[in-house]
């Protein structure tokens, strides 16, 4: 029986004399073992990475045949960002546009509010409270900053 042939992937065939290996047929099949199995680890670690990506994606609870017509419009590698992207274009899911923030009119609504709540020393109820006694005391005095106060619901008792 010969010996196993151990591979160098340093050697080639023009380094050395030897063109041909010689492998028993127990070899040649052991090989083809290890050939077979690896292609299946390679399968099932392409399905171990689509599935990842689709639960990055929140997409993990589509039903299988929806997962398979989303696989099968991705082109290239699967990542999550395209495993939604597919997923929108395919309908299966709805994004929702980012919180804008107030449109025009909302604003402009909100400052005729404030407008017609401005009561009669000219403050509106959106103005901070400090800022609106400093300006009181500043243009009334004392005397008008204590009424302001009152007018807030606070009790003002002469100090003794």
């Amino acid at each position: 029986m010969t010996e196993p042939y151990e591979y160098d992937e340093n050697e080639s065939a023009e380094d050395t004399d030897e063109r041909y290996v010689q492998l028993t047929r127990q070899q040649i099949r052991a090989m083809e073992r290890d050939a077979k199995q690896a292609r299946k680890f390679e399968g099932e670690l392409t399905e171990a990475r689509r599935e990842l990506a689709l639960n990055k994606a929140g997409l993990g609870d589509l039903t299988p045949a929806k997962q398979r017509a989303l696989l099968a419009n991705i082109e290239g590698d699967i990542t999550s960002e395209t495993a939604r992207a597919a997923a929108e274009e395919l309908g299966f899911i709805t994004v929702t546009p980012t919180d804008p923030g107030p449109s025009q009119a909302e604003v402009d609504g909100h400052r005729r509010v404030a407008s017609a709540s401005a009561d009669s020393t000219g403050t509106t109820a959106d103005e901070d409270p400090i800022s609106r006694l400093e300006r009181t005391a500043r243009e009334g005095g004392k005397d008008a900053l204590l009424r302001q106060i009152e007018a807030d619901g606070h009790l003002v008792t002469p100090a003794s």
